[in-house]
């Protein structure tokens, strides 16, 4: 493994370490804190799992043995106490000299059976204070002392770094609009000076003008290499999360029976500490699809004309300020035809909304939450658990992108674009009802200008035709939710019968296209870009927010949020243009009825509110065994229940409704706090057909997935 590479792993498991020391200390001073064990085990196993892929056994014995001690405080409820933490953290310091030993490729005389022996017996006779073997052994050995020209910062400096830098920008294109004010009366000046009032003055003043130009250029180029200096020191080489991910092809190939290749293109590419860090388990979700859905057997490959071994390219490149990365591989692809079908199988789109999807369109149904082609459940795949993440991740997190491109026979490409820095941002700045707001770039797919007649009437939505295609357009306002008394844009063209053009800014979200109407187009620019603070943070559309140079506050829009806005907003009230057409007020009143299983009293107010107020019949039941009691009563078109709850839990609940053949066939929606992966598989395995996490609660979310169950 190259010197690189080494370093920039042994960076990450330091973090590992450095967490499970800190953690060790907390537990020592809090022995009975549950959750703060739970939380050690936790890296402790990702600690394990982190060396064993780079095939440090000797670590992962000892990591193994420290996971399996703390399970032993777990599962016989004993309190942890000082001399378990003093073993522990001895043991975290020969761990630290064991990395040394690989990168350096040095032997280090260390007795790695000896301590985890020393682990082992910890488990049934507790030690006491006096020096134990592993503290022995670490004072015999010297650490490795690192080299003399690095130094480790943490992140969140560098963080303040380039926050204090993005002041200093704002202060310098402040002084550039001052300045361009001041330009304005240079004709002025001039004119003063032809009349020869005050030469002397005139020329003083024009000097002073271009003393200042000459200032603020200089300080701009300076303001601009320093936040290029300060974004480096956030940067590293792509290599610094795939260096394993050869080994996790080959040990899946293995368990599949098939022959696989990875090959890593582009590794010197940098990107964001932070980006990296988010970027891995998307990239390792896409490689585990490609070998275990993607590449064919080896006999279905010879019988196909291909090599018995497949292959999979991860190519990594910068263009602009943004980087891309594909993962293609060379094997079956993608069905279209086998995707709609599963796709309305799972009711995860309807017919109607099927209906128009191009190709392309259709294969981005793979992003859906549960869908999934495996009727197995294995440990890499058939939990339909996975690709919506990815796109979450990419997409929402990342302010990225996921495309797709995918041949039948020939192989599959997924292409992530990302951002080189999570800071710093390209945005094209518009003005809608006097206030400007900023739309990430990245998802910019192209600008055009409609007229008023240009405007189409599809199905009862309004698009435009672009290139041969149908492009839904809506206005901005509308989607923000803009006062209707404030908008100043394009109502009432049509009555005036004017020929004005209105800028539409086309996005491209999953395959899927909108026209955003504004009322006009600012500018595009790079931005620094600013947390947003409570309350302003739950603000829906909004990812963030910027300052100008004049001072003025800029919202960033969240092109996920404004997309999924869009597709939700009425066909009534008025169209783009200043049309008419027909609104619904209400929701009309449901036929179906719903059975609400929740013990706790505000969240099921609330949820009873939401459901009544789209018209549906709602019962309540407090608990999994009063809800098998007024099932047993009653026909219900649905179950929306929660799983902690007295008497029978909410997975109970579900594996006795779905064990039996009068209510198999009812579907269910559970709604949790619960939020971690395995209670999330657990609820879809026992028998739900959505999981819906409290946090992440919105009407919207819990309409949608009961209209795709059982319609409205």
């Amino acid at each position: 493994m190259e010197e690189k590479f080494q370093e920039a792993f042994r960076a990450s498991v330091e973090e590992s370490l450095q967490k499970l020391s800190q953690g060790i200390l907390l537990l020592e001073k809090e022995p009975s804190n549950k959750s703060l064990l739970e939380e050690i085990q936790r890296e402790a196993h990702t600690l394990k799992g982190s060396v064993n892929m780079l095939g440090w056994n000797s670590i992962g014995k000892i990591v193994h043995q420290i996971e399996g001690l703390l399970t032993e405080f777990t599962e016989k409820r004993q309190y942890f106490n000082s001399a378990i933490a003093d073993l522990l953290l001895a043991t975290l310091d020969i761990i630290d000299l064991l990395i040394e030993s690989e990168v350096s490729g040095e032997e280090s005389g260390i007795d790695v059976e000896g301590i985890c022996s020393e682990l082992e017996k910890a488990k049934t006779e507790l030690p006491t204070g006096e020096k134990i073997a592993v503290s022995q052994q670490r004072e015999k050995i010297s650490k490795i002392s690192a080299p003399e020209e690095t130094i480790r910062i943490h992140t969140d400096k560098i963080d303040n770094l380039i926050s204090l830098i993005g002041e200093l920008t704002i202060s310098q294109m402040n002084a550039q609009e001052w300045l361009n004010k001041f330009s304005q009366l240079i004709p002025l000046v001039k004119e003063i000076d032809r009349l020869k009032v005050n030469k002397e003055l005139t020329e003083g003043i024009l000097t002073i003008f271009r003393e200042h130009s000459d200032s603020i250029s200089s300080l701009e180029l300076l303001v601009k290499k320093l936040e290029e200096t300060a974004m480096s020191l956030r940067m590293l080489p792509i290599s610094a999360i795939t260096t394993y991910f050869p080994r996790t092809v080959r040990d899946l190939a293995r368990e599949y029976n098939k022959k696989v290749e990875l090959e890593i293109k582009g590794a010197e590419t940098e990107l964001d500490k932070k980006i990296l860090e988010m970027v891995k388990d998307p990239l390792l979700h896409i490689l585990r699809n490609a070998v275990a859905h993607g590449i064919e057997k080896p006999e279905e490959r010879i019988a196909q004309g291909k090599p018995e071994r497949g292959r999979i390219t991860l190519n990594t490149y910068q263009e602009g300020d943004h980087v891309y990365v594909e993962i293609e591989d060379d094997g079956e692809g993608i069905e279209v035809n086998k995707v709609k079908e599963i796709a309305l199988k799972k009711g995860l789109v309807s017919i109607e909304e099927i209906k128009g999807l191009t190709d392309e369109e259709l294969v981005y149904l793979i992003f859906k939450p549960g869908f999934t082609t495996t009727e197995t459940v294995t440990e890499v795949s058939g939990r339909g658990v996975g690709l919506d993440v990815v796109k979450k991740n990419i997409t929402e997190n990342l302010i990225g992108q996921v495309k797709v491109e995918t041949k039948v026979g020939q192989g599959t490409k997924f292409i992530l674009i990302l951002p080189l820095t999570l800071a710093v941002i390209h945005a094209l700045l518009v003005e809608v009802n006097k206030e400007v707001f900023a739309f990430p770039a990245t998802n910019i797919e192209l600008i055009i200008r409609v007229k008023p007649e240009e405007i189409l009437q599809v199905e009862g939505r309004e698009a435009v035709r672009i290139n041969e295609r149908t492009v839904p357009v809506v206005k901005l306002a509308e989607v923000l939710k803009l006062p209707f008394e404030e908008r100043v844009s394009s109502d009432n063209l049509v009555n005036k019968g004017t020929n004005k053009k209105m800028p539409v800014v086309v996005v491209n979200y999953a395959g899927q296209r909108i026209g955003f109407i504004v009322d006009r187009l600012v500018n595009e620019q790079d931005m620094v870009i600013r947390n947003l603070s409570e309350p302003i943070r739950k603000v829906k559309n909004i990812i963030g927010a910027t300052i100008l140079g004049a001072g003025e506050p800029v919202l960033i829009l969240h092109i996920p949020e404004l997309m999924d806005s869009a597709q939700v907003l009425p066909a009534g009230t008025k169209n783009s243009f200043g049309i008419e057409n027909s609104p619904k007020d209400t929701p009309p009143e449901s036929d179906h009825t719903i059975l609400l299983v929740e013990d706790f009293f505000t969240t099921r107010e609330l949820e009873k509110s939401v459901l009544e107020s789209w018209g549906y019949h709602v019962d309540i039941a407090t608990n999994g065994e009063e809800a098998l009691k007024k099932i047993a009563l009653r026909k219900y078109d649905l179950v929306i229940t929660d799983i902690q709850m007295p008497h029978i839990d909410g997975f109970t609940l579900c594996e006795k409704l779905k064990g039996d053949e009068r209510y198999k066939d009812i579907p269910i929606i559970i709604v949790s706090a619960l939020e971690k992966e395995e209670e999330k598989r657990k609820g879809l395995t026992v028998g739900a057909d959505v999981y819906i996490t409290k946090s992440a609660f919105e009407q919207k979310i819990l309409i949608e997935a009961i209209e795709r169950l059982i319609g409205t």
